[in-house]
C-alpha cells in the first residue's frame, strides 16, 4: 500500500485497521470522493514557484468563485505537503485528510523554519495519522493542531544542544486606566507562575459561583483564600520528562522542573490506575487519572477538554459497576445525556479504549488521547531516550578533540 518503510512497517503491524471515515458505507464512500476531488482540485491549481501569485489567485477565484483568503489557505496547505513526504504519501494514497485538516497542519507548522525539525514532525505526524484499530475515529483538525504544537514546544528547544536557555524573566505587571471608568490589568509571567495563578482563579470562581474577574478581586484583596490543585502529569521513570498540564499542553523540561519543585503531593498514577473506590463518587486521584488518560470527552467526535468533564460509569453503579478507571470515562454533559438516554452504549476495552454502539447498529472505536494514554506514554519514553542519547553524545569528554567531529545523532 505504501512505499516508505516506516509507513509499510506500521501498516503491516496493524492489518485491517481503518478509520470510520473509510468504512464500507455509502456515506463514507461519498465523503471520500468529495475529499479526493477537493484535494485533486487544489493540487492541480497549485502555481509554479516562479508564477505570479496574484494573477494565479485571480484566475482561481474566477473559475471557482472561492474567496482569496480561502484560496490562499488551500494553496499553502497543499504546498506544505511538499515538505512532508510521509504525510503526502498517506494523503495521495488514502485522501484521508479534508481541506480543514490540511490547513490546520500548515498553520501549525508556520512557526517553523528548521528543516530538520519539520522532517521529525513529518514522521511523527504520519504515524499519528495511521489507524491502529478497526473503525477508529479520525483525529480532528483541533487534535492535529494540538499534537503538532506539543511536538514543537518540546522538540524545538533541544535542537541547539549547546544553547542554554535564558532564565525566565520575573513576572511583570502593568495597569492602564481609561477615561471611561474602565481599567485594563496585564500580567506577563513565566508559564509555571501563570498556571498556578490561573488555577487559583478558577478554583475560587468555582467555589464562589462568581466570574474569574471577581475571583481575582477576592484573592488580591485578601477576601478569599483557596487551596490550589494543579495536576501535573509527568513520567517518573524518564529523566527530564516533559510534563502535561491541561490548558497549556506539554511543557518544556525547564518549566516542568520548575512546577515539579513546587509540588506538595505526588501521586503514583500507576497505582491509581487499578484503585477501586468504595462509593459512587469518584475520588480526586481516580478522577485525575481518568482525565489524564482520556484527554478529551470520550463521546464520538467530541473534543472538549476532559478537565471539565463528568465522570461516567460505563457499567452503572446501581448495576454493580465499580468506581475505578477501567469503568469510568470522561464525558461532557451533552454526551453524558446521550449515553444515559440509551442512544449510544459503551463497550470497554483495555487501556481506556471504547467501542461505541449506536441505535442504528453502527459503531465506532475511540482511542484515548490524554497524557496518560498508551500513545502518549510511549512517545514520552521515546523522547526521554533520545534526549539521553544526545546528552551522552555531547557530554563525552574531549570527544571532538580526540576523535574529530562526529555525526550528530538523530533526534
Amino acid at each position: 500500500m505504501y512505499t516508505s518503510p516506516v509507513l509499510t512497517t506500521h501498516h503491516d503491524k496493524h492489518p485491517g485497521a481503518y478509520y470510520a471515515t473509510e468504512a464500507d458505507n455509502p456515506t463514507a464512500h461519498l465523503a471520500h470522493q468529495i475529499r479526493r476531488s477537493e484535494y485533486q482540485l487544489w493540487t492541480s491549481l497549485l502555481p509554479d514557484e516562479d508564477a505570479d501569485y496574484d494573477l494565479a489567485v485571480t484566475a482561481i477565484h474566477r473559475l471557482t468563485s472561492k474567496g482569496r483568503f480561502q484560496i490562499g489557505n488551500a494553496l499553502a496547505a497543499v504546498h506544505r505537503l511538499t515538505e512532508l513526504p510521509l504525510v503526502r504519501e498517506i494523503q495521495d494514497t488514502t485522501h484521508r485528510l479534508d481541506l480543514s485538516r490540511l490547513i490546520a497542519i500548515d498553520k501549525a507548522l508556520c512557526l517553523l523554519t528548521d528543516d530538520t525539525l519539520i522532517a521529525l514532525i513529518d514522521t511523527r505526524l504520519a504515524l499519528y495519522l495511521l489507524p491502529t484499530r478497526l473503525n477508529q475515529l479520525l483525529p480532528s483538525a483541533g487534535q492535529i493542531t494540538a499534537r503538532i504544537r506539543d511536538w514543537i514546544r518540546l522538540l524545538a528547544p533541544t535542537l541547539d544542544v549547546d544553547h542554554t536557555p535564558d532564565p525566565p524573566a520575573p513576572p511583570t505587571f502593568t495597569a492602564h486606566h481609561g477615561d471611561d471608568g474602565r481599567s485594563y490589568l496585564n500580567l506577563d509571567a513565566p508559564t509555571d507562575v501563570a498556571l498556578i495563578i490561573e488555577a487559583a482563579l478558577r478554583t475560587r470562581a468555582a467555589e464562589a459561583g462568581c466570574s474569574e474577574a471577581e475571583a481575582l478581586r477576592d484573592l488580591v484583596t485578601g477576601a478569599a483564600r483557596v487551596r490550589v490543585v494543579l495536576n501535573l502529569y509527568r513520567a517518573h521513570d524518564v529523566e527530564d520528562a516533559p510534563a502535561y498540564v491541561f490548558g497549556a499542553g506539554w511543557l518544556t523540561p525547564q518549566v516542568s522542573n520548575a512546577l515539579a519543585d513546587t509540588a506538595t503531593q505526588v501521586r503514583d498514577m500507576d497505582k491509581v490506575a487499578t484503585k477501586v473506590a468504595a462509593g459512587y463518587q469518584t475520588p480526586e486521584d481516580i478522577r485525575a487519572f481518568v482525565v489524564g488518560r482520556d484527554g478529551t470527552c470520550r463521546g464520538p467526535g467530541d473534543n472538549r477538554s476532559a478537565a471539565g468533564a463528568q465522570m461516567d460509569h460505563s457499567v452503572d453503579w446501581a448495576a454493580g459497576g465499580p468506581t475505578c478507571a477501567d469503568n469510568l470515562a470522561s464525558l461532557c454533559a451533552h454526551c453524558h445525556n446521550i449515553k444515559t438516554d440509551g442512544r449510544m452504549f459503551p463497550v470497554r476495552l483495555p487501556e481506556g479504549e471504547i467501542v461505541w454502539l449506536f441505535e442504528d447498529g453502527s459503531w465506532v472505536h475511540s482511542v484515548p488521547e490524554g497524557p496518560l494514554s498508551a500513545k502518549a506514554k510511549n512517545w514520552v519514553q521515546t523522547l526521554g531516550q533520545r534526549i539521553t542519547r544526545r546528552r551522552e553524545h555531547y557530554h563525552a569528554p574531549d570527544r571532538e578533540q580526540e576523535e574529530g567531529p562526529t555525526e550528530q545523532p538523530e533526534f
